[in-house]
């Protein structure tokens, strides 16, 4: 198996066509080119690393209740703040 050439590739759903997958992404907030990056809509004062976190359990979120699964490795300390790497 190869390593994931964009973070889309580490998202997947049974029965899902590339093109489905592409849609949900982008509709999710997604990019075409598989990245996630989100838009700039940071509260006055907010820590960009707390935005960045927000934005990214909202992003995991929609993809989650559309039916995806993350298949990628949850790194580090990713598991305090991904709720796909266990997060509560």
């Amino acid at each position: 198996m190869s390593p994931p050439t964009s973070r889309s590739d580490s998202w997947e759903k049974p029965g899902v066509t590339e093109e489905q997958k592409r849609d949900d992404w982008i509709a999710c907030g997604g990019k075409k080119s598989g990245l996630f990056i989100p838009p700039f809509n940071r509260k006055s004062g907010e820590d960009r690393a707390v935005f960045y976190i927000r934005e990214d359990q909202k992003f995991q979120g929609c993809l989650t209740g559309k039916g995806y699964r993350f298949t990628g490795k949850c790194i580090g300390n990713m598991s305090k703040f991904y709720p796909v790497c266990g997060a509560q």
